[in-house]
């Protein structure tokens, strides 16, 4: 995804929580460049041992990686995983 406005605040629910009720207040405005239809879908427990950044987990654990606040992904992974779905996206078009 893009970015494609300055940061703004916005106190409106984002979603209902689960347990306790998080604010979610500073907020930015994103262009996805590339949505997978579900037949797209990229496997993440295939792709996920060539990540750099769930290797601090075990593979058990690899959720953690994800859960909660935006992660930073290394440059690497965030490219490996971009030319994943470009690659998902021509190879597998809807039908």
């Amino acid at each position: 995804a893009t970015i494609i406005s300055d940061y703004f605040e916005d106190e409106s629910p984002i979603w209902v929580p689960i347990d306790k009720p998080r604010e979610y207040k500073f907020r930015i405005t994103l262009k996805p460049d590339y949505v997978l239809d579900e037949e797209q879908y990229i496997d993440g427990l295939q792709l996920g041992p060539s990540l750099e950044y769930v290797k601090r987990w075990a593979p058990e654990d690899w959720p953690l990686a994800f859960w909660d606040r935006i992660h930073l992904l290394p440059s690497r992974d965030f490219k490996l995983i971009e030319d994943e779905m470009k690659r998902a996206k021509k190879q597998r078009q809807p039908s």
